[in-house]
C-alpha cells in the first residue's frame, strides 16, 4: 500500500517573497529522484523541499524566495526510482486537494531501464509521452488551472559528479551518476522558480 505523505503547513507569520506573489492551496511534487531529499543531504534539502521552503543556512541569498512564503502547503509525492507509470498509477491518486503548483520529474528511470537499446528507447519515449499526457490531463482536470512545471530528462554531461551529497565544490551537482546532490537540487529549484515566475 502506498504511503500517503503528510501535507506540510507553512510557518505562521513567515514573510512572503520579494514580489509578494501570493497563492493559496497546495504545491505538489510528482516524480522521481530528481525531486527528493535522499541524495541531497537529508530532509529539506532536495529540489522539491527547497522550492517549498528554502534552507537558509545553505542558501541565505534565497531567504524568502519559497512557495511557503506565498501561503502554499506542500505534498511531496515523488519517490526514488519512480517510472512514468508509477507517477500516473501510484502518485497522482494520492493528491489530497486540487494543487495550485505542480512540479513533475519523470521519464529518466524509464530510459535508464533500456539504456543502449536505441529501438527500445524510441518505444519507451513514446510511452512516456503518452503517460505524460495522461498525467497532465489528470492534473488539469483536478486543479482547473494549476501552474505545472514539466522537467526534461537530466543530462549527466552537464556537470561532473562526485559520490557526496554535499561536496566542497558547489560546481559538482551530481551524487554518483545522475542523482542531484545538495547543490544540484538547488539548481533544479532555481530553474523551477524561474519557470514559475516567467509564466505569471
Amino acid at each position: 500500500m502506498s504511503r500517503r505523505p503528510r501535507v506540510t503547513e507553512p510557518v505562521a507569520g513567515q514573510s512572503r517573497g520579494a514580489d509578494d506573489w501570493h497563492v493559496s492551496g497546495v504545491y505538489v511534487a510528482l516524480g522521481d529522484s530528481m525531486s527528493i531529499d535522499d541524495y541531497a543531504g537529508g530532509a529539506g534539502r532536495g529540489a522539491a523541499s527547497l522550492l517549498h521552503r528554502n534552507c537558509d543556512a545553505d542558501f541565505p541569498e534565497w531567504a524568502g524566495q519559497e512557495l511557503a512564503a506565498t501561503g502554499l502547503l506542500a505534498q511531496i509525492l515523488a519517490q526514488d526510482g519512480a517510472t512514468a507509470a508509477d507517477v500516473l498509477q501510484q502518485q497522482l491518486p494520492l493528491i489530497e486537494q486540487p494543487p495550485a503548483v505542480v512540479t513533475l520529474t519523470m521519464g529518466g528511470n524509464d530510459l535508464l531501464a533500456i539504456y543502449g537499446n536505441s529501438a527500445a528507447a524510441e518505444t519507451t519515449i513514446g510511452e512516456v509521452i503518452a503517460i505524460g499526457e495522461e498525467v497532465l490531463s489528470g492534473l488539469n482536470a483536478a486543479s482547473g488551472g494549476a501552474r505545472i512545471v514539466v522537467t526534461t530528462v537530466y543530462d549527466p554531461s552537464d556537470a561532473p559528479s562526485q559520490a557526496l551529497s554535499r561536496p566542497a565544490s558547489r560546481n559538482l551537482w551530481y551524487c554518483n551518476l545522475i542523482e542531484p546532490n545538495a547543490w544540484g537540487a538547488h539548481e533544479i529549484r532555481r530553474t523551477w522558480w524561474q519557470a514559475l515566475h516567467a509564466s505569471r
